[in-house]
């Protein structure tokens, strides 16, 4: 068995987490990011970040149906 892993949502729901910066490079062969997305901000005022983004309304809404 294995020990200090999270076992509940609610566990994992009050956990902070640090996420690194990207400082990597970018590779010029690659064409630049798309800026025009929706952000999954469902949950926020629980605390909870997701970090989906999705070019269309559409799936933007159907994850936060899915997800939450």
């Amino acid at each position: 068995m294995l020990t200090g892993l999270i076992s509940d949502k609610e566990t994992l729901r009050q956990c902070k987490f640090l996420f690194l910066v990207d400082t990597a490079e970018l590779i010029p062969a690659l064409q630049a990011p798309e800026t025009n997305g929706f952000r999954c901000v469902f949950g926020m005022e629980r605390g909870i970040i997701c970090s989906y983004i999705y070019r269309s309304n559409r799936n933007i809404r159907k994850h936060a149906l899915e997800a939450y």
